[in-house]
């Protein structure tokens, strides 16, 4: 059942891991650690692994032993994948043992919309008793950032609204500020009166004879 999603390279993806639930036919040690590991199928270099476990007791019949996990494993968005994979490890000694594997399709709804018990598979295909309750989670990738545009602005523009002081036509004295747009336009007026001309004295007047 498939869902409108986005594509699993779109969005990054969280496996969120409830319990571990073994059925008597697996081989583990109750002294061990266990531990999930989260990949993409097809990338198995990029993995996520949870943190180490105890095993304890189950009071069930069919499946006497169970480990809670707890955990969410992020996924970042990979290109041309959809499939994700769940291993289920055994630390004994150091050593990495694995019980079984879970592979989820990441756009199926019904893994996002509840949790679902999913059979464990052992290494070599086979289907086991065991299972594992998990649920996925995703969160669209934010679209960059818009880029602001820069306004530049034209420097002979601001210079022409900045007002200036424009001298009164008689007294002289600084009027109302215009700007230089205006003052531009009165240009051609006068805006001093200049003294007429007087005719000039004679430095050396004849004298009387």
């Amino acid at each position: 059942r498939m869902t409108s999603l986005e594509p699993a390279n779109c969005v990054t993806h969280w496996a969120q891991v409830d319990t571990v639930f073994l059925s008597p036919q697996q081989a583990v040690s109750p002294e061990g650690k266990f531990l999930v590991r989260a990949m993409w199928l097809g990338k198995e270099k990029v993995v996520q692994t949870g943190s180490q476990k105890e095993l304890s007791p189950n009071d069930s019949v069919d499946f006497p032993w169970r480990c809670k996990v707890r955990e969410q494993l992020k996924l970042e968005a990979a290109p041309d994948v959809r499939v994700i994979v769940l291993h289920i490890i055994q630390l004994t000694q150091g050593a990495e043992q694995v019980l079984g594997s879970v592979m989820l399709d990441a756009l199926d709804s019904k893994n996002h919309s509840e949790t679902v018990q999913e059979a464990l598979y052992d290494p070599r295909g086979h289907r086991l008793e065991s299972y594992l309750k998990v649920k996925l989670a995703t969160a669209t990738a934010a679209a960059p950032a818009a880029a602001v545009p820069v306004i530049q602005q034209d420097p002979v523009a601001v210079q022409r609204a900045v007002p200036v002081p424009v001298p009164d036509a008689k007294s002289g004295a600084l009027s109302e500020l215009k700007t230089t747009e205006e003052a531009d336009d009165e240009e051609g007026e006068v805006l001093y009166e200049e003294d007429p001309e007087e005719e000039p004295a004679d430095d050396d007047p004849e004298e009387e004879v």
